[in-house]
């Protein structure tokens, strides 16, 4: 990963998990911030972790098509 490209994750990662804790936040909204935070660790080398973030926007996640490209980067990540 180039280095331009890892100073743009590292600073997003926060902005992310800021925007994950926030209580009132929609279902929609909260899902993309957890995918944000998947994207994030993935980038980061920490499959399991993206992995677990992943997993948590999936449950909130109620588009038929977003689930099913989170699906399929939760099979890219544990089956590389």
């Amino acid at each position: 990963m180039n280095c331009r490209c890892m100073t743009e994750v590292m600073k997003a990662w926060p902005v992310a998990r800021r925007r994950a804790a926030q209580p009132d936040l929609p279902r929609r909204e909260l899902s993309h911030a957890m995918r944000l935070m998947g994207s994030a660790e993935a980038r980061r080398g920490r499959r399991d972790a993206a992995v677990d973030w992943y997993r948590k926007s999936l449950r909130l996640t109620d588009d038929a098509a977003e689930r099913a490209r989170v699906v399929r980067i939760i099979q890219r990540l544990t089956h590389p």
